[in-house]
């Protein structure tokens, strides 16, 4: 009898024993799939912002270099316009891109709740779609604009992708999309903890798109799709 109930003392002690560590593994395991999935999550908003912020300063430069084309730039005048005509419809002819530009964010932010911003940006792409058919010399000018700011953004992206850990080589920067904004889309690496049999060591790429301000002046010239 004594030696009947040691037995059963044994063998429940290491039924707990064997429970103890049962319950120790699955603890373990849910610990690693809550660390993966935190990773994941981490990985994805960083990813995420490395793209949002690339494709938002990609658009500034482009708009930067729309303002420097705006106010260096010297409309021609008609022949029309070098006779002395002084009626009221000749002055506004004459009135250069830049004070275009002024007048329509006015009207904007006067008729509309835009921030001084929000106006000029509208105000811009009021503007140069309606100046851009009328005017080769400023379709030049805009393109060649356009050309510069590529070479910028292709620098500025690298860097935010870089100091968000982003993959270069995933990296692609679409000047523009089919909503005439700049989109970029880049990677970050997501490397998996391992336990055990059930969860394998490993590494992949989480993808994030983002896109920029809308240009829709784009819209009247041939620059769509173009990938940097």
């Amino acid at each position: 009898m004594i030696m009947n109930g040691i037995k059963h003392l044994k063998n429940e002690e290491g039924n707990v024993t064997y429970l103890t560590i049962g319950l120790i593994m699955i603890i373990a395991l849910m610990l690693v799939f809550i660390v993966n999935f935190g990773k994941i999550f981490a990985v994805n908003e960083q990813a995420g912002t490395a793209a949002e912020q690339a494709s938002l300063a990609a658009t500034s430069i482009i708009y930067e270099e729309m303002l420097d084309v705006i106010g260096d730039y010297e409309r021609e005048e008609d022949d029309e316009d070098d006779e002395n005509d002084d009626n009221d419809d000749d002055e506004d002819e004459e009135e250069e891109l830049e004070e275009l530009v002024e007048d329509r964010k006015d009207e904007l932010m006067a008729a509309e709740n835009y921030s001084e911003n929000e106006a000029e940006i509208q105000a811009i792409n009021q503007i140069l779609e309606e100046e851009i058919p009328e005017d080769q010399d400023l379709q030049d000018e805009i393109e060649e604009a356009l050309v510069d700011a590529s070479q910028q953004i292709s620098n500025e992206v690298s860097e935010i992708i870089t100091r968000n850990n982003g993959s270069l080589d995933e990296t692609t920067i679409t000047m523009f999309n089919e909503e005439n904004r700049v989109e970029v889309t880049t990677a970050v690496t997501y490397d998996q903890v391992a336990f055990g049999g059930w969860i394998d060591e490993g590494s992949e790429e989480v993808h994030q798109r983002g896109v920029g301000l809308e240009t829709s002046f784009v819209e009247v010239l041939s620059w769509n799709h173009r990938n940097l």
